[in-house]
């Protein structure tokens, strides 16, 4: 796909789902869910605020493909689209 094409939320929602459908998609998501499936319990450490952002941040990615296999779209209206992932352009620490 041509990175910026204008990807509407069903779009992604539809290639989510047939990911996801396929046999291959089944053993990945049994993996992600295995590795990172913080879905119905807490990612709070005790006393390391470090490693608890961390599992925040796995588990807040299990949550939206969670969120994107559950779309309906008849919940968003079609005008709204979303642009494809772009890779971030490197800068220099300390540059803002």
């Amino acid at each position: 796909m041509p990175v910026n094409r204008q990807v509407k939320p069903h779009e992604v929602a539809a290639a989510y789902k047939e990911l996801f459908a396929s046999p291959a998609g089944k053993i990945v998501m049994a993996h992600l869910v295995a590795k990172f499936g913080f879905i119905n319990k807490t990612t709070f450490v005790p006393g390391d605020p470090m490693h608890s952002a961390v599992y925040e941040g796995q588990r807040s990615v299990m949550v939206y493909i969670g969120q994107q296999l559950a779309f309906n779209p008849d919940d968003e209206p079609d005008h709204e689209a979303v642009r494809e992932p772009q890779q971030e352009k490197v800068t220099n620490e300390g540059d803002w």
